[in-house]
C-alpha cells in the first residue's frame, strides 16, 4: 500500500469532519493513476473522494472551471491544494485559493 503524509491524512479527515467535499484532481495516464488511487491507504477516505482526470476535459485547462460549475461550488469556499505549476496557475485563472501542500510540512 502507497500511505499518504499524516498531515495530509489529518487535513482531509478535518474535511470530511467538517462535512466538506473532497476533490482528487490527477494529471498523468489516467489508468496509472487509478492504479495509485487504489494501492493507497486512504483509512477510511476513499468514500468521501471524487476523483477527476485531466484527460477528461478538453481543454485540460478549463478542467477546475468545468468542475466549480458542474458541482455548484462557491468560489470562495474553494482550496486548491498541490504541487503543480498547473495547479497554481488554475487556481489564480478560477480565482479560488491555492495552497502548496509542501506548506503542510512547516513546523
Amino acid at each position: 500500500k502507497l500511505l499518504i503524509y499524516n498531515e495530509v491524512s489529518a487535513l482531509m479527515q478535518a474535511v470530511v469532519l467538517e462535512r466538506k467535499q473532497i476533490f482528487l484532481f490527477m494529471q498523468g495516464n489516467p489508468a496509472m493513476q487509478l492504479n495509485k488511487i487504489k494501492q493507497t491507504e486512504w483509512k477510511g477516505l476513499e468514500q468521501y473522494l471524487t476523483v477527476f482526470f485531466t484527460e477528461e476535459f478538453e481543454p485540460e485547462n478549463d478542467a477546475l472551471k468545468l468542475i466549480i460549475e458542474q458541482h455548484q461550488l462557491d468560489r470562495t469556499k474553494v482550496l486548491f491544494i498541490g504541487n503543480t505549476t498547473f495547479a497554481e496557475t488554475s487556481s489564480r485563472v478560477n480565482d479560488v485559493d491555492y495552497l502548496n501542500v509542501n506548506e503542510l510540512f512547516v513546523a
